[in-house]
């Protein structure tokens, strides 16, 4: 009886054993047929077929004829662009903003250095940087509003297909301001330091969310000066298709790269073409674009006081020229409402004019516009904490001195005005009073 009991259990074991295992098989083989599929269609665009410039869209010159690639459906693409671009209130401007895209994308990158191998690459967006877009995006994405383009301007068909904008600077948005700026900005930073290998960044421009829709075109071009190292975040879509960034790298090909929401594609902006030539087949999809620029820490100056020439601009060329000659505006006399470059500078936080400015003329700090509003002012009101604290280093009074001719705010009162109360300018502010035991200060804000 125990014999066949065992016998019994034996043939049980055996039977279970068999369906186990072919379960286990036919389970890896759907898991691994799975697997293959994805891959495949994750890595479709490896399989592409290379091309390089004026292929699928004019890159350095104009018209693209046709090709074994596309045909002549970008080229017929690009013919109707202009014509509708021209018919739609651009007339010849639409010409010219063409021969300045195509001028830039022929001219800018060889006189630019560049800072990594290829020029571009596609990660996964850090968490942090996303939770704060996707937030912000999905708290105000119904607050859309439309983008202003110039007349005539070709970087996009906007006068067929609009684009809409959620920006992250706006006040008027559920967290927007200069605080989710810098927030972005900061936690962007040490990505660009790691691609790069360069140790210290300063911010340029943080632009987004800009949202396209069905029919949708970026023409490829370079971006303007100092808008050099940057990302662009995918931070919602929805897509009957990809729509793949055309990006020609530091050899000249052209590279397709889809994107998902949470992906980051690094580029060097200021050498690398980029754009989107093929019309977006969907509903819409919501990027933001972080720039930086890499600069030493200290701004240098050579022995004759002037500025050293920015780290991402060769000697020797055409652009350098150009740069220099552009420092001799910052003497210009100041605009009829009192708005000078310095104003400008510390709006946009460039810290590379505000030094120079201040090694001229120290003075020109304490000069104020129609409104009595100082550099000083202006950087805080952007949100400019660099710029605010070059400036408190060199003398600019933060209490005493007040705008409106002393009827209006001082530089601590402003930033408790436009900024909330844990902004890091604030905070900065603050401490300095406090570090100063301006007790009698403190009660008077």
């Amino acid at each position: 009886h125990g014999a066949t009991r065992r016998s019994s259990t034996a043939t049980t074991m055996t039977i279970f054993s068999y369906y186990w295992s072919t379960s286990i098989r036919q389970l890896l083989l759907f898991v691994t047929l799975f697997v293959l599929c994805i891959f495949s269609k994750a890595t479709a665009d490896d399989n592409a077929p290379e091309y390089g410039m004026d292929i699928s869209y004019p890159i350095h010159h104009s018209p693209i004829e046709s090709s074994e690639i596309f045909g002549n459906i970008q080229k017929t693409r690009y013919e109707e662009f202009l014509k509708t671009c021209r018919h739609n209130g651009g007339g010849e401007m639409c010409d010219m903003h063409e021969e300045e895209r195509l001028r830039n994308n022929r001219m800018q990158p060889p006189q630019m250095r560049n800072f990594t191998e290829a020029g571009f690459t596609k990660i996964k967006c850090p968490e942090k940087v996303f939770k704060l877009l996707k937030e912000f995006w999905e708290k105000n994405r119904h607050d859309q509003v439309v983008e202003d383009w110039a007349r005539g301007n070709t970087v996009t068909n906007n006068w067929l297909t609009p684009s809409y904008m959620v920006s992250v600077g706006n006040e008027s948005l559920i967290g927007g301001g200069p605080f989710l700026e810098r927030q972005i900005w900061d936690a962007a930073r040490d990505t660009m330091k790691e691609w790069t290998g360069q140790k210290f960044f300063r911010d340029s421009s943080l632009y987004g969310i800009r949202v396209y829709r069905e029919g949708a075109i970026l023409a490829p071009h370079v971006d303007r000066l100092p808008l050099v190292t940057s990302a662009i975040v995918c931070v919602d879509q929805d897509l009957s298709e990809p729509w793949p960034l055309e990006v020609y790298g530091h050899d000249g090909q052209a590279q397709n790269v889809t994107m998902l929401p949470g992906d980051l594609v690094l580029y060097e902006s200021h050498s690398v073409v980029h754009g989107r030539p093929f019309p977006l087949q969907g509903n819409f999809m919501a990027n933001i674009f972080i720039h930086f620029y890499p600069a030493p820490e200290v701004e240098q100056f050579n022995e004759d006081g002037e500025m050293e020439l920015p780290m991402y601009i060769l000697d020797g060329t055409a652009e350098a020229d150009e740069w220099r000659k552009s420092l001799e505006k910052l003497d210009e006399e100041p605009e009829s409402n009192g708005y000078t470059q310095l104003h400008r500078a510390a709006e946009m936080g460039d810290i590379k004019v505000i030094s120079y400015i201040f090694k001229k003329n120290p003075d020109a700090f304490q000069k104020g516009d129609i409104n009595g509003w100082l550099p000083l002012h202006f950087a805080i009101r952007s949100g400019r904490l660099e710029a605010i604290k070059f400036m408190v280093d060199h003398g600019a009074d933060i209490v005493h001195y007040r705008t409106n001719e002393g009827t209006g705010y001082s530089a601590i009162e402003l930033a408790k005005e436009f900024l909330i109360p844990e902004d890091p300018i604030v905070l900065y502010l603050q401490g300095l009073l406090d570090a100063d035991g301006n007790e009698g200060l403190n009660d008077e804000l």
